[in-house]
């Protein structure tokens, strides 16, 4: 809920919908999906489809605009505003409508080249045709999935996330082979599912593939086996508290003894039944605490089956009734005869309102003579009053209109006073800005220390406001020729972004500086955990939760040698062969925070030429938009591919004039930052 409450502290600091909407508008349709997801994750589905239905219309009136129908970043999250639709509809069980909004998020990620959006989305197709019994045409999209995710492994083998759903998919795979009764390659399947998942120490998903390894062996009369694997399964779901995990293992192992009772010549038949009976009451037990009406309905009907083994028949039919009741209750019969309650009590309701109706027109001709009556009198006392009243009325008005000309004259001199005072309040605070700039000015390290190292290189740092939530830092190491950089997009700009950044600075000052770490994936790592730290401690009504995207790099400029780690940031290198895209290696909506102790992040060598550019930046320059609404992102690509051949100083000149081009009359959206260098 923390992570809820954040996301709706930022979206109502968005306001209203613009109409016409803008591309700005893309900020917002950002975090309405993050609400969907986080809503998702804890089946609060009534807010999931509140949430997704407005960034979906959203997006379709942002794609009527022609010039913004080929914007990245809007087709991404149209695509996951989809995807999340689906999720929803297929949840509620409206298949249909869930294939309807399926094909969409697919066709967009395909035409984006979003290598995690399109496992995704491929996957929720997986599931949609696998709850219709095509199993075959699930399976297809499920091994796709797998193919895509490996090949992102080989890519970026440090995303979890991606590993994850490496291990997931292995499982989905599995269990569509244990329905084709293909066991063996079910079993294989699961075994490197449960292997992937105890490499990243992923227990509790580690307990799902242990029992369906259990199920495997129960089908094809392993029970032994079985038994052993469901009891390591059952380990960990009670070491962490799973109780819903912890009572499917306890049925599955009723039913393993139920299956050993049902094989010919069982000798130990009353001893197994026991022990069926006895895995099915803790099942049961669990069941009721948790409120799991489906397996409720199980235990019920296995319980039945027991007893009538054991020939206790009145046990049976009582268990039977049980099973029957609980099965109705799924079926939803309790809500049919419920609403044929409701329609008869309306029925009722209309009859007695119809006799109440005709009793209220007769009492009012009974009362009609006697108001009439009433009337004569009432209007010879108004009559009387009304003389009154107009004399109290014209000595009142006079007694008023002195009161009130002293009244606005107090109210005249509190009006200049308040306004004084708000001018004074308003000078405060713009001061108090301004100061805070001189500080975080002073925090940024003067560009003449990168000049010692790298003399052909700039900055470009322009501020939306008086300070910005864009930094940069920088650090000679010891060895000739080697500086470490940063270049740092806070969340928000302003005030919020500016504390964030001097965070920032303060943590990556004790962690290469004091601690020595030089490795830029290693120090992504502590600067995430140091942020965590240092928010975790904070009002989180005062404290914006989302983070930082950030790019970490070490420039040899001996060896002609870029190392670095990225989360959320693109960097460019441009040289004699054109301008060449670097993709990050954390690329997902929680960025920084996306990185956790388990996840083995791993910096990137790149080998460059002589005379190689290179270029760090924040999103600033292209997601501005001019005033007809169109982002600057491809004309930067286009500048900087123009600027190789240029000096620094020419470069950063051209650079600023390229951006007064692109914004047009229209103000400045986010923070610019951009450091240019040539190795």
């Amino acid at each position: 809920m923390h992570i809820i409450d954040s996301l709706n502290t930022i979206l109502k600091s968005y306001g209203k919908d613009q109409t016409p909407p803008t591309l700005a508008d893309t900020n917002k349709i950002k975090i309405l999906n993050k609400l969907s997801f986080q809503y998702f994750r804890i089946s609060d589905n009534e807010n999931m489809f509140i949430n997704v239905t407005r960034a979906n219309e959203l997006c379709l009136k942002l794609f009527s605009v022609p010039s913004y129908s080929n914007n990245y970043t809007l087709k991404r999250e149209f695509g996951r505003s989809y995807h999340y639709l689906s999720n929803y509809y297929e949840i509620a069980g409206m298949l249909p409508k869930a294939f309807d909004n399926y094909y969409t998020p697919s066709k967009l990620n395909e035409q984006i080249g979003d290598k995690n959006g399109i496992p995704e989305s491929t996957h929720n197709g997986g599931n949609l045709y696998k709850e219709q019994g095509d199993l075959t045409k699930a399976l297809e999209l499920y091994t796709r999935v797998l193919k895509v995710r490996e090949t992102i492994l080989n890519e970026i083998p440090e995303n979890k996330s991606n590993i994850k759903g490496i291990a997931n998919g292995y499982n989905n795979i599995g269990l569509l082979y244990k329905k084709l009764k293909k066991y063996d390659v079910a079993l294989d399947y699961f075994f490197t599912a449960l292997k992937i998942k105890k490499d990243i120490n992923d227990n509790l998903s580690a307990a799902n593939s242990l029992g369906n390894i259990g199920t495997t062996y129960t089908e094809i009369k392993n029970y032994p086996l079985a038994l052993e694997y469901f009891l390591k399964a059952l380990k960990i779901y009670e070491e962490y508290g799973d109780k819903r995990g912890a009572s499917s293992v306890y049925y599955n192992i009723s039913l393993l003894y139920a299956s050993e009772v049902l094989e010919p010549g069982d000798k130990q038949m009353n001893e197994h039944i026991e022990e069926a009976k006895k895995n099915t009451d803790h099942a049961l037990r669990i069941a009721q605490q948790v409120g799991d009406i489906s397996l409720l309905k199980d235990c019920y009907e296995t319980l039945s089956q027991l007893a009538e083994l054991k020939k206790d028949y009145p046990e049976s039919m009582r268990n039977y009734r049980l099973y029957i009741a609980f099965r109705d209750s799924l079926n939803s019969s309790e809500a049919m005869q419920n609403m044929i309650r409701a329609e008869m009590n309306n029925e009722f309701e209309k009859k007695v309102f119809i006799a109440e109706q005709k009793q209220e027109v007769n009492n009012a001709i009974h009362k009609e003579e006697h108001e009439r009556q009433k009337t004569l009198r009432n209007l010879f006392i108004v009559a009387f009053a009304c003389m009154l009243i107009f004399a109290g009325f014209f000595f009142n008005s006079f007694r008023q209109k002195q009161k009130d000309n002293v009244l606005m004259s107090q109210q005249k001199k509190e009006v200049e006073l308040q306004k004084s005072l708000a001018e004074q309040k308003q000078k405060q605070i713009i001061d108090s800005i301004n100061y805070a700039r001189r500080i975080q000015s002073s925090i940024l390290p003067h560009h003449e220390k990168l000049k010692v190292i790298l003399p052909e290189s700039f900055i470009l740092y322009i501020p939306k406001d008086i300070v910005s939530g864009d930094f940069y830092w920088f650090y000679e190491l010891p060895e000739p020729g080697k500086i470490l950089i940063a270049v740092a997009d806070c969340t928000g700009h302003g005030v919020p972004g500016a504390f964030l950044s001097m965070v920032g600075s303060t943590l990556l000052n004790e962690i290469v500086v004091h601690k020595q770490i030089t490795d830029p994936a290693r120090i992504i790592k502590d600067l995430s955990y140091g942020l965590s730290l240092t928010l975790m401690n904070k009002d989180e009504s005062e404290i914006d939760q989302d983070g930082m995207d950030i790019t970490i790099c070490v420039i040899d400029a001996h060896q002609h040698r870029l190392t670095y780690a990225a989360a959320n940031q693109l960097i460019y290198i441009a040289g004699e062969d054109g301008l060449k895209k670097v993709e990050p290696q954390i690329n997902s909506p929680e960025g920084i925070f996306d990185i956790t102790e388990t996840v083995h992040l791993k910096s990137i060598e790149i080998p460059l030429r002589k005379n190689d550019a290179v270029y760090l930046l924040t999103d600033g320059f292209t997601d501005q938009v001019n005033d007809k609404q169109e982002q600057s992102g491809c004309k930067l690509e286009e500048a900087l591919s123009n600027l190789y051949s240029l000096s620094s100083a020419e470069q950063k000149t051209a650079l600023e004039k390229t951006f007064e081009e692109c914004k047009g009359t229209e103000k400045q959206i986010d923070d610019i930052l951009i450091i240019g260098l040539r190795v």
